[in-house]
């Protein structure tokens, strides 16, 4: 089967890609390219709380002012405004910490036919081709040295710098300025994007991934997505400008609010205790407003900021 690469100067083929779940697999019901609005600090000390499910609010209570905004719109510049119910000054996270970003210089190289998925042992030569066990100069494959490390080499042995190169069955491997085939570690191409290279060097796509404490989101392509909401499962999730999911903040989007907990995960149907302040998140996950909303045998009412002023015990 005829291949083609990915490069880095933004010769990008479109590939369909069929890639082998790892570790991380989650099932990915795509991504929502709604933008984030604003991020504001949070001061508490944990996750979310329990929360009890609420009954069917009251038709007879004051109805939620805000309104249906979660269509696709362009990313806006994030704003600061205050938190909701709270007088604490506001940030916006900034992004990723990781050091790791090779590919970043101008070479690349295109090379025009296929690699084979399958990794072959292979010893480097002064002219930096690679010997196979047969004797032969190694051509159109992933090789692994006996150091663990791999490279891929074109159809002349030669190595593949700088580049997102697809295998046969569409598999990514981002490859440094040496050759080396990036693993475990967070990549940035050329054009800006930033990829995650998987233990065996694979590029992971279409789940969520951890690096540093934080975790990432990678899409179809195995870019990360940045500025945008992202749904994994039943679960949303905001990730910042930098791919980093948000967690522990009070998120602004639109017109509607919602809390990440510690994972990152929208609270939903649950209260949730922010900066000594207690709030309710619906089940669509926005913090209701300006309404009663009933957990059990009891009452709350959410000010127009979200927070539960008032609290009535139901006979």
């Amino acid at each position: 089967m005829k291949r083609k690469y990915l490069s880095k100067k933004g010769i990008v083929v479109a590939l369909s890609l069929v890639l082998a779940g790892g570790s991380f697999a989650v099932s990915a019901a795509g991504m929502d390219p709604d933008a984030l609005v604003t991020v504001h600090s949070d001061d508490s000390s944990g996750d979310t709380p329990g929360g009890d499910k609420p009954s069917t609010d009251d038709p007879s209570d004051t109805p939620s002012t805000d309104t249906d905004d979660d269509k696709p719109s362009p990313p806006p510049v994030p704003s600061t405004p205050s938190t909701p119910g709270s007088s604490t000054s506001t940030t916006t996270p900034s992004g990723s910490t990781d050091t790791t970003t090779p590919g970043t210089s101008s070479g690349t190289t295109t090379p025009s036919t296929a690699v084979s998925n399958e990794a072959v042992t292979g010893t480097e030569n002064a002219d930096g081709t690679f010997t196979g066990a047969d004797g032969k100069v190694i051509t159109d494959a992933i090789v692994e040295t006996a150091d663990g490390k791999k490279y891929i080499v074109d159809a002349d042995g030669k190595k593949i710098t700088n580049t997102l190169v697809a295998t046969e069955n569409g598999t990514k491997y981002f490859t440094k300025d040496t050759g080396e085939v990036a693993m475990n570690e967070l990549v940035t191409a050329t054009d800006g994007k930033k990829y995650f290279a998987e233990a065996d060097g694979a590029i992971a796509v279409k789940k969520i991934v951890s690096v540093g404490g934080k975790k990432y989101y990678a899409g179809k392509s195995g870019a990360l997505a940045t500025n945008q909401t992202v749904k994994v499962g039943s679960n949303r999730y905001f990730v910042d400008g930098d791919g980093a999911v948000i967690t522990k903040q009070i998120v602004s989007h639109g017109k509607k609010k919602y809390y990440t907990g510690k994972s990152g995960a929208v609270a939903k149907n649950q209260s949730v205790k922010i900066g000594g302040k207690r709030y309710y998140a619906g089940k669509d996950g926005a913090l209701v407003t300006s309404k009663w909303v009933r957990v059990g045998n009891k009452r709350y009412y959410c000010n127009k900021n979200g927070v539960i002023t008032k609290v009535k015990k139901v006979k």
